[in-house]
């Protein structure tokens, strides 16, 4: 049973779309590297399927971001979506950064019990450089602190590749 909690995270985060034929050889649960095959049902007949990766806290008792990377068709744009704290400063959004180039703003989407959405489309220049990047990191503020949450894209590439997206 999908929880609330992914189920809000999942259809605010993306456009739902049938799950691809090259990602059926995958199983979900999957990993490569950190980042971990997932797919839900968001309908009668439509799953999404996403890479996935989470941040904790320092004292591992809470998810900081919960972040997925997902192709909703063959033919549509990658999707980069983040699950984030409630208590965001909203006006000073979200960004994401590969490797410590500049910083890409991420859009809020959505505040629900459990956390705000923050997604957006991938373009090309920024797949290229997901795929070949060794670190990629998503700032934003919280209670007048800045937290820059620091993931490792080891495996995406070879995740990307196994779902032939």
């Amino acid at each position: 049973m999908i929880s609330k909690f992914a189920l809000a995270f999942v259809l605010a985060a993306a456009s739902a779309g049938a799950a691809s034929a090259q990602t059926a050889d995958l199983q979900v649960g999957q990993a490569f590297g950190g980042w971990v095959f997932q797919c839900n049902a968001v309908g009668q007949d439509k799953t999404l399927c996403a890479f996935g990766t989470t941040v904790m806290s320092s004292d591992k008792k809470r998810v900081v971001v919960d972040l997925r990377i997902s192709r909703p068709k063959a033919d549509a744009p990658f999707m980069m979506s983040a699950m984030l704290p409630l208590g965001l400063n909203i006006q000073a959004g979200v960004k994401t950064s590969v490797d410590g180039a500049d910083p890409i703003d991420v859009p809020l989407r959505a505040c629900f019990a459990k956390g705000c959405v923050a997604s957006m489309e991938l373009d090309d220049a920024t797949v290229v450089a997901l795929r070949a990047g060794t670190d990629l990191s998503l700032q934003f503020d919280i209670a007048g602190k800045t937290v820059t949450a620091g993931m490792k894209l080891e495996g995406l590439n070879d995740a990307l590749t196994a779902a032939a997206w």
